[in-house]
């Protein structure tokens, strides 16, 4: 009897301390998830510029969804505190985003004389034939094709008004070749003008990016009920198989982080850039209470900022690679489609893709500090990288 009582005093006491831990966790994963929400509510990067695309011209390359060429026109919604730029050339490092070369993108700040000239210069293009309008017109082109892309109304000919319009549907490297080399030679013009500000970045070869569905598929109980009311097959079990088989709406603050990347560029303001998501973006319902502002998509920083070395000193300690389980590199689109939550990196050459629990305390942990690091950049000096090779 003596002995029986001390095992279930023993027992009695593992349960308190085990109920203790439990409760000592969910207490701190709720203040973690106070303070990510509480951070992700912004402002993340403050004193940056912010920007957001208002249209797009681009050449399609051989291979579906690879451009050649992009120019993009953006309006500066906040200033940063450095002078502002006409027009951007940026190009991306390797960074495997598209097809793991690098790739040029031009920037053009809307509303200024440089906006104007490129629309002549198009239309240019279309009265002497080198852009062909498509009998498709307002279908995308997904293959050796130029189109544009939410225009404002009188940049181009009439015809093409609508939020896409596509070009030369049978266009060859030749004409491409031509159309590039034209579009690069309207911007050496532009640089030489008197009054053009024009900025030369490089996207380094480093970036963080974070998916996570709206949904979350059932867990392993709800996957052992499912099984069960299908091997039953019994009328009455109907509405408990389709809450088992069913998603549930994923409540987590890193959800409005879904789709959010961070970028090191080499050349870019020392304040930093945050891009908004355009006027035809789509955020997912998030159901966080009170509602929040919309979060940016791409968060820019200075490769020659202390921030951009607290970030790559913060991977190269916690090793974001290792917070779940490795899988073949995804690009980002592929990320979406893949329904769980995943987290993509890129430095130098260490290209990485996890598959992640979301709830591991790790990457939660990890997520903070790299919320903490935007919400509070670092000052001081650093000491800049080697600028890419271009």
């Amino acid at each position: 009897m003596k002995r029986s009582l001390t095992i279930l005093g023993l027992l009695a006491l593992l349960a308190l301390l085990v109920g203790g831990v439990a409760v000592l966790r969910a207490r701190r994963a709720a203040a973690g998830d106070r303070e990510l929400a509480r951070l992700i509510s912004g402002p993340l990067l403050p004193e940056s510029e912010v920007v957001r695309y208002q249209w797009m011209f681009g050449i399609h390359s051989e291979q579906d969804q690879l451009f050649d060429c992009i120019v993009q026109g953006e309006s500066v919604l906040e200033s940063g505190s450095e002078p502002g730029a006409d027009a951007i050339r940026r190009i991306y490092v390797g960074s495997g985003w598209e097809n793991g070369t690098n790739s040029i993108r031009w920037t053009i700040r809307t509303g200024t004389p440089t906006e104007q000239r490129f629309f002549d210069f198009l239309r240019d293009a279309c009265e002497t034939g080198i852009l062909v309008l498509n009998e498709k017109n307002g279908v995308r082109s997904s293959r050796n094709r130029a189109f544009v892309q939410d225009f404002p109304s009188g940049a181009l000919p009439e015809k093409t008004r609508g939020k896409y319009a596509t070009y030369s549907p049978e266009m060859d490297e030749r004409s491409r070749r031509e159309l590039r080399e034209r579009v690069g030679a309207f911007f050496e013009r532009e640089a030489a003008r008197d009054g053009v500000v024009l900025r030369e970045e490089a996207a380094m070869p480093f970036s963080l990016f974070f998916a996570i569905g709206q949904f979350e598929e059932p867990g392993i109980v709800r996957r052992a009920v499912a099984w069960t009311c299908d091997r039953l097959s019994l009328s009455f079990l109907e509405s408990v198989r389709e809450w088992a088989n069913g998603a549930d709406v994923l409540v987590d603050p890193l959800q409005r982080l879904n789709g959010r990347t961070v970028l090191v560029f080499h050349g870019a303001p020392q304040t930093g850039v945050r891009y908004m998501p355009d006027k035809n973006w789509s955020e997912p319902i998030v159901f966080i209470d009170p509602p929040e502002t919309v979060v940016p998509i791409v968060f820019g920083i200075s490769d020659e900022t202390p921030l951009a070395a607290a970030i790559r000193n913060l991977c190269e300690t916690r090793k974001p690679w290792t917070l779940g389980e490795s899988v073949p590199s995804l690009t980002p689109g592929e990320a979406f489609h893949l329904g769980r939550p995943v987290l993509i990196g890129q430095d130098g050459t260490n290209k990485w893709s996890v598959v992640l629990d979301r709830t591991s305390p790790r990457f939660r942990s990890f997520m903070l500090d790299l919320l903490r690091l935007l919400a509070d950049p670092p000052r001081g000096v650093a000491v800049p990288a080697a600028a890419p090779d271009r």
